[in-house]
C-alpha cells in the first residue's frame, strides 16, 4: 500500500477483500458492551450516535468480534502486532475466548493496564473505574519492539540513588552489589500506564466523541510496536485518532468506520494534514486480495464493484458517479489505444439491451473496444457482442467475474439429528472448517448455546421437553467463509 486509506463501511466486508498480511499493526477500540447509547456532537453542534446495546448480550457481542478478529489475524502480517482495547465489562472474555483461541495464549506479549483520573461521585458504592485494559498480541514469534522510542522520565527516588552503591537481598542472603545506571533517555513504561491522562473537553484534539482515546496513548502504541513506513489499521476508527497518530510518527494508515458522523468528523480533523488522500471505497489495489466470496461481491455497492473490477483489470475507474456516459472506467490496451469498460453486479444473466446500449457508449467515445463485465451473459448478449464486432466494427468483448478475481465456493452445511445430538456435516474447497456457532431457537432467544465448537456435533438431550425446536448453526472456513442451517427436532 502507497497511501492512506479512509473508508466509510462496515469493516467485516472490507477486511475479507484485503490481501493476506497487508498491514504490520492493528489497534481496534471497539465499543466496549457497556448497554449504553452515545451521542456525539461536532464543533457546530449538529448531533449524532452510536449504539453499544448488544441483542443477545455478551454472546452476540463475542461473536461479533470473533468473526472479525479471524479476519485480522490473516491480514496482519507475520511480523505483526494487534492491540485490542477494551474494559472491564468484557476483558476476561476477550483474552481466553477470543485472542488466546485465535493468535493463541503464547501469544501475549502485555497486558497493559492504562490508568487515568476522573472525578468521583458522592453517592459512589464502589471504588470508581477508572482504567482500561489493552491486549497486545503477536502474530508470529517475532514482532517489533521500540524501546528507545518509548522511555520516559525516571522517578525523583530512582535518580537519587544514581551512581550510588547498591545490594539486593533475597530471602536474607546478600547476591549482588553495584552502582545504580541509568539510560540517557529515561525508562521504558511497565505495563501500567500512568502518565497518559484522557482526552478531555478542553483539549484541542476533542472531537465530540465520549470514548476518543488520546493521541499520546496512540503515539505511545505506534512509536514501540511499528517502524517508519509500517501500515498501522484500526477498524474502528471513531473520529481518527488512530489515522492522525500514524501519519504524524511516519506510518501509513488503513481506517475505517461505519458510521458516517465519524467518518466526516475524521475528515474534518484530518483535512489539513498534507498528502492525505480520502476514500470512501477501496481503491487501493494492492490491499485487495484476490479470492472473494460470490455472495460478498453480489451485495456489494455498486460502484465499489465497479472500481474493484476496473483496478483488477489495470484499468482506471470513472470519476464520475452519475452522468458517467455509459461507461465506469477504462484501460489503456498494449497498442495504446483507449478501451472503455462496464461492469454490471446483477447475478442474473446479461441481456442484449445491455450491449447495444454500451455499443452506443462506444460510438460516443469514439472509441473501437469496450469490455462488458458481468458473472454471467445470456446467448443473446453473446449473439449482439459477435453483431457488432462483425457488422460495425465494434468490438465488445464479454468479461467474466471469475475471469478477473478467484471467486471462494459456499461452503456446503446440512445438519443430522439422532438421540438428541445434532451434527453439522460441512465441506469447504476454500479450506477446513474452523469454528461453529449453536443456536437452541434461535428466533426466540439469539444467544449462542456454544460458541466455539470444533468438532461440529452438539448434544441437545438435556433442552428437549417434547416439543419442536428449531436448531441452528453457522460455521466458518479458514477463509472467512461462512454458512447457516437449521433442522427441527423435538
Amino acid at each position: 500500500m502507497k497511501r492512506n486509506l479512509l473508508i466509510l463501511g462496515d469493516n467485516l466486508n472490507y477486511m475479507r477483500r484485503m490481501k493476506d498480511e497487508t498491514v504490520d499493526l492493528i489497534y481496534l477500540d471497539p465499543q466496549f458492551n457497556s448497554n449504553e447509547n452515545y451521542v456525539i456532537t461536532d464543533n457546530e453542534g449538529e448531533m449524532a450516535g452510536f449504539s453499544d446495546i448488544w441483542r443477545g448480550g455478551t454472546e452476540t457481542y463475542i461473536e461479533f468480534l470473533f468473526e472479525r478478529l479471524i479476519e485480522m489475524k490473516r491480514i496482519l502480517k507475520s511480523t505483526g502486532s494487534i492491540f485490542l482495547h477494551c474494559d472491564y465489562r468484557e476483558s476476561h472474555y476477550i483474552k481466553v475466548r477470543l485472542l488466546d483461541k485465535i493468535f493463541g495464549r503464547n501469544r501475549l506479549i502485555n497486558e497493559i493496564v492504562w490508568c487515568y483520573s476522573r472525578a468521583g461521585s458522592k453517592k459512589a458504592r464502589q471504588l470508581p473505574r477508572t482504567h482500561d485494559t489493552i491486549f497486545w498480541y503477536s502474530k508470529g514469534d517475532k514482532w517489533t519492539f521500540n524501546p528507545d522510542e518509548i522511555r520516559i522520565p525516571y522517578s525523583d527516588y530512582a535518580r537519587s540513588i544514581e551512581g550510588k552503591r547498591w545490594k539486593q537481598h533475597k530471602k536474607g542472603d546478600f547476591i549482588s552489589r553495584g552502582t545504580a545506571k541509568f539510560h540517557p533517555k529515561g525508562k521504558v513504561p511497565e505495563t501500567w500506564w500512568v502518565d497518559i491522562g484522557q482526552a478531555f473537553k478542553s483539549s484541542k484534539e476533542r472531537t465530540g466523541y465520549r470514548t476518543q482515546k488520546p493521541l499520546k496513548l496512540l503515539n505511545r502504541i505506534i512509536r514501540m510496536a511499528s517502524n517508519l513506513g509500517d501500515v498501522v489499521f484500526d477498524p474502528f476508527m471513531g473520529t481518527g485518532t488512530t489515522c492522525e497518530s500514524a501519519y504524524n510518527n511516519g506510518r501509513l494508515y488503513i481506517g475505517i468506520d461505519s458510521q458516517a458522523k465519524a467518518f466526516s468528523i475524521t475528515l474534518e480533523r484530518l483535512k489539513n494534514l498534507p498528502f492525505l488522500m480520502f476514500s470512501t471505497t477501496v481503491k487501493d489495489i494492492e490491499i485487495i486480495k484476490n479470492s472473494f466470496e460470490h455472495s460478498d461481491l453480489v451485495n456489494m455497492d455498486a460502484h465499489e464493484f465497479a472500481d474493484m473490477m476496473i483496478l483488477k483489470m489495470g484499468g482506471v475507474p470513472n470519476t464520475m458517479r452519475s452522468h458517467d456516459m455509459g461507461f465506469d472506467g477504462y484501460i489503456i490496451e498494449k497498442n495504446g489505444q483507449r478501451a472503455i469498460i462496464q461492469s454490471k453486479r446483477s447475478i442474473s444473466n446479461i441481456g442484449r439491451n445491455v450491449i447495444d446500449n454500451f455499443a452506443t457508449a462506444i460510438r460516443r467515445e469514439k472509441v473501437k473496444k469496450g469490455y462488458v463485465v458481468g458473472f454471467s451473459f445470456s446467448s443473446t448478449a453473446e449473439t449482439e457482442a459477435a453483431r457488432t464486432r462483425r457488422d460495425e466494427s465494434i468490438d465488445i468483448h464479454l468479461k467474466l467475474v471469475s475471469d478477473i478475481v478467484e471467486l471462494n465456493m459456499p461452503i456446503d452445511l446440512s445438519l443430522t439429528y439422532s438421540s438428541g445430538k445434532v451434527k453439522a456435516n460441512s465441506h469447504s474447497l476454500n479450506g477446513s472448517v474452523v469454528n461453529h456457532v449453536w443456536w437452541f431457537d434461535l428466533n426466540k432467544d439469539p444467544k449462542p448455546v456454544v460458541l466455539y465448537d470444533d468438532k461440529g456435533e452438539q448434544d441437545f438431550s438435556d433442552l428437549l421437553d417434547g416439543k419442536p425446536h428449531t436448531i441452528t448453526c453457522k460455521v466458518m472456513d479458514e477463509k472467512g467463509s461462512v454458512a447457516t442451517e437449521s433442522i427441527v427436532i423435538q
